[in-house]
């Protein structure tokens, strides 16, 4: 039962840590994305306002 213990600790300890750092990634392609997303659409909707003021004059 010992050994068992150790072994799952030793296979359970980097799988956390493996499960860790894939969420850490994710995390952080997630943000990138939104952030992105973000821009993207503001630098659209100040495109369009530009546009819609130029259009008025």
């Amino acid at each position: 039962m010992q050994i068992l213990k150790a072994i799952g600790k030793t296979l359970n300890q980097p799988a956390t840590l493996l499960v860790n750092a894939i969420f850490h990634k994710l995390s952080f392609w997630l943000l990138t994305c939104i952030s992105l997303f973000v821009l993207a659409t503001g630098s659209q909707s100040r495109a369009r306002t530009k546009s819609q003021i130029s259009t008025s004059h």
